[in-house]
């Protein structure tokens, strides 16, 4: 469905990115208020068949900890590991994606207290790729603790000395790679002009100093622990360095505008847990919390990302708050949600709009606490109805084919589905009963507005109006 949003480029106007929200909650009591009523706003890009001229080059910095444990567990080098040796099979693999363009560009940085090795800015030809991975095979691990800023600052170096017809032609990020801390390093340390994508290895890396790293540029933070190093690393470093160089739109900024009185913007996500990795945004909330602003930055071909915008809806004025229904339920329009972008591929960076869309809500006597979880049950009894009626088939196609192993084997495949949806619904309707009573009780869970949910699987999400 999410392709009939995405036409090719008959038509100037039409959108690569696309804005999206849903409520977790249909309606809420008209006489409670409810506090910390979450919307979810989803981001997503078109395709990459559908935005090919879209695309942008980058230039991309990897800043690799050259310290004694990237290569040995002893002091004395009689324990070899085999860290660093991750970490070039990985680079080949960011090489390799970085050739799909040979305009692309890649510089080495090996670092510990001091630079042990830099490169300028290679573009990804076959020489410039075999130059890359000759440099990277050629890293080894030095004898001392590593500084952070040392590599870091010698990534924005490269980054920086760009001429200006480079820099508006091309994206650039840092890639850090380290498996340490470094205790001197300070936040006020990170440079905050390219997006830094940090990978931690190993339980040894400082999760906090990463974190920041990513938080303060719009970058991500990936933890990859010891047992999955020799696969974990090179995959999400290769599907990374393949979102680099499919990002379709930059600077990508979400407004939130409340539209009833007394609805105010009680708190905004900041990061996202996606894909093993953590993916950091700018928020703030203004206007005396009726209004908000979420920078999410780089989005690339395909890619999702989402936040969850926090509310607090006070109890209805009178009877009809709202626009009245037939059923004499009121529909309350809580928030705007709109948006700009900058096309990664225009070399001015002209913003384009994002479609607006608004978030409503229903208010009924009994918020739908009972609707919701009637809802569920209907849904689960249609899936284990449909489940029933193929084994059914199965099992007679089986005993048609005279064959008893068939039908045992269809036998035992109903009963391990038949048990796996037991344990989805049972897990559904659990979830929609905690929200029938968070409803019944107006969203106010007693300790801030969190609940049992916040820790579970989300239940299905009702998409508010449609995009205008």
């Amino acid at each position: 469905m999410l392709l009939c949003s995405f036409l090719k480029k008959e038509a100037a106007a039409v959108s690569m990115v696309q804005l999206s929200t849903f409520t977790r909650v249909p309606s809420i009591p008209r006489d409670q208020s409810y506090r910390d009523f979450p919307v979810t706003v989803r981001v997503t890009a078109a395709p990459p068949d559908f935005v090919q001229g879209e695309r942008t080059l980058v230039d991309v910095v990897a800043a690799i900890d050259l310290r004694w444990s990237m290569g040995f567990d002893d002091k004395y080098g009689h324990q070899p590991n085999d860290r660093l040796v991750r970490v070039k099979e990985a680079m080949a693999k960011v090489i390799d994606n970085l050739g799909v363009d040979a305009q692309n560009r890649l510089a080495v940085v090996g670092f510990n207290q001091e630079v042990a090795t830099s490169t300028e800015l290679l573009e990804m030809t076959a020489q410039g790729q075999q130059s890359a991975i000759e440099t990277v095979n050629a890293l080894k691990v030095l004898g001392r603790p590593s500084t952070f800023s040392v590599g870091l600052n010698e990534a924005k170096k490269i980054l920086d000395g760009r001429s200006l017809a480079e820099k508006r032609r091309s994206l650039g990020f840092i890639i850090f790679v380290s498996n340490g801390d470094d205790v001197t390093f300070l936040e006020k340390d990170i440079p905050t002009a390219y997006p830094i994508h940090a990978f931690g290895l190993t339980a040894q890396h400082s999760p906090s100093k990463l974190k920041a790293m990513a938080n303060q540029t719009l970058g991500s933070y990936t933890p990859i622990e010891n047992d999955d190093l020799e696969t974990k690393l090179a995959e999400k470093l290769d599907q990374l360095s393949v979102r680099l160089t499919s990002v379709v739109a930059v600077d990508t900024t979400i407004d939130l505008t409340t539209l009833h009185h007394g609805v105010v913007v009680s708190k905004l996500e900041s990061s996202w847990a996606y894909n093993d990795a953590l993916v950091f945004y700018k928020s703030e909330i203004g206007g005396g919390k009726t209004s908000g602003k979420v920078v999410v930055g780089d989005v690339s071909a395909g890619e999702l990302k989402e936040f969850t915008v926090y509310l607090d809806v006070p109890a209805a004025e009178g009877q009809q708050d709202g626009t009245g229904t037939d059923d004499g339920d009121s529909v309350l329009e809580l928030l705007k949600v709109g948006g700009v972008y900058k096309q990664s591929s225009d070399m001015d960076k002209k913003k384009v709009l994002l479609g607006e869309s608004m978030v409503t809500v229903v208010r009924t006597d009994d918020g739908g606490a009972l609707d919701l979880i009637e809802e569920r049950v209907a849904y689960w009894c249609k899936v284990k109805l449909d489940l029933s009626a193929m084994y059914d088939k199965l099992e007679t196609e089986a005993a048609g084919a005279k064959s008893g192993g068939d039908v045992t084997e269809a036998l035992a495949l109903r009963e391990a589905s038949v048990e796996a949806i037991n344990r989805a619904m049972y897990h559904d309707i659990y979830n929609a009963v905690l929200l029938a009573l968070k409803l019944r009780r107006g969203g106010d869970s007693g300790n801030g507005g969190s609940s049992a949910m916040e820790n579970s699987p989300p239940t299905p999400l009702h998409p508010a109006k449609t995009p205008v």
